[in-house]
């Protein structure tokens, strides 16, 4: 385990953010999670979150330099002045030279309840409700355009093309895209017979084809976008997106890569019977091309367990080849029992 990984938040640190709010008293501090760690801060009844970027795959230098702490408050910048509901950025620490001693955002609380909580025990006339108001929010977001892909560093978007020769995102690119592909296929070719391997090789080539208007232009694109990074709230009897959170990979890209993401995590959770991806595609105001969005998931899925949409090895890949319609594509039919 690496040194970024046991961070610790230290009471004094704490208390001194704290103190720069102009809140004392009582301070309870509670660890969310670790990788990236995340501290839950509660004060004279107000309350905050603080992050710091700590992932064994960030430079190490990461909390010396605030890289990854400016790209993510720049994207919630970003999302606000576009009217969309954001967490409020309270501090940012841009590099180790403060009392944490390494780059930190932090924000106050969002009012509300993780999407994933709610789902489990929502009425299937609430889930409806909820994802129109996410594929809504979804649209609104996908609706700002930049001029070149890459990462959101400022409030215009990225000022050139990305290197050529570097490492890309592969929201950003159809070269990242194929390369994304390719590798996952090849992760799993021990599990795959011969002929669907091929089959499967062969798909990638058809990725410039039907990707050509994917990334023209690049648009917002949060770049992870899951049940459990949604904070939904109720206003007047109605569901509402009060926040999206961990804007870690945000970009300027191909921006059905959420819709992607976000139908993965709900095919996980939620019976096809619901017919779930009508009020989501219905919010964002229209359905993804079919075949495009299909071999976006060859790409790479998690959990990767028999069990679970769409399953794995053989089985999986099998699925998301012969289904023709969203009810084929989000079906349980072919996984084990458990």
């Amino acid at each position: 385990m690496s040194e970024r990984s046991r961070y610790t938040l230290l009471p004094q640190q704490a208390e001194t953010l704290m103190d720069q709010l102009g809140l004392q008293g009582p301070l309870r501090v509670t660890l969310v999670r670790e990788q990236n760690h995340t501290y839950r801060l509660s004060c004279q009844q107000q309350s905050f979150y603080l992050k710091l970027h700590t992932k064994d795959w960030y430079p190490p230098d990461e909390g010396q330099t605030g890289y990854s702490v400016r790209h993510e408050v720049c994207a919630w910048q970003i999302l606000a002045q576009h009217g969309l509901a954001t967490p409020e950025i309270v501090l940012a620490g841009f590099d180790d030279r403060n009392p944490l001693e390494h780059a930190y955002v932090l924000t106050r609380e969002v009012p509300g309840i993780l999407l994933d909580g709610l789902l489990k025990d929502a009425s299937p006339q609430e889930i409806a409700q909820m994802l129109h108001a996410v594929g809504d929010y979804l649209r609104r977001m996908h609706a700002i355009a930049f001029a070149y892909p890459g990462y959101l560093m400022d409030e215009a978007g990225p000022a050139t093309p990305p290197d050529e020769q570097g490492w890309q995102h592969f929201t950003w690119t159809l070269r990242a895209r194929q390369q994304v592909t390719h590798e996952w296929i090849q992760l799993h070719r021990d599990e795959l017979t011969p002929s669907l391997l091929a089959q499967l090789e062969a798909l990638t080539l058809q990725l410039p084809a039907l990707f050509a208007s994917a990334y023209t232009p690049p648009r917002f694109t949060q770049g992870d976008f899951k049940i459990d990074q949604l904070i939904m709230a109720q206003h007047d009897g109605r569901w509402t997106v009060a926040a999206s959170l961990d804007m870690e990979v945000a970009s300027a890209g191909d921006c059905v890569s959420d819709l992607v993401s976000l139908c993965m995590s709900l095919a996980q959770v939620l019976s096809p019977d619901l017919r779930w991806w009508e009020p989501l595609f219905s919010g964002y105001g229209q359905k993804p091309e079919f075949e495009a969005f299909r071999l976006r998931l060859l790409g790479g899925w998690f959990p990767y367990q028999p069990h679970i949409w769409p399953g794995s090895g053989e089985n999986g890949f099998t699925h998301l080849l012969r289904a023709q319609d969203w009810p084929a594509l989000f079906s349980h039919a072919h996984l084990p029992s458990r």
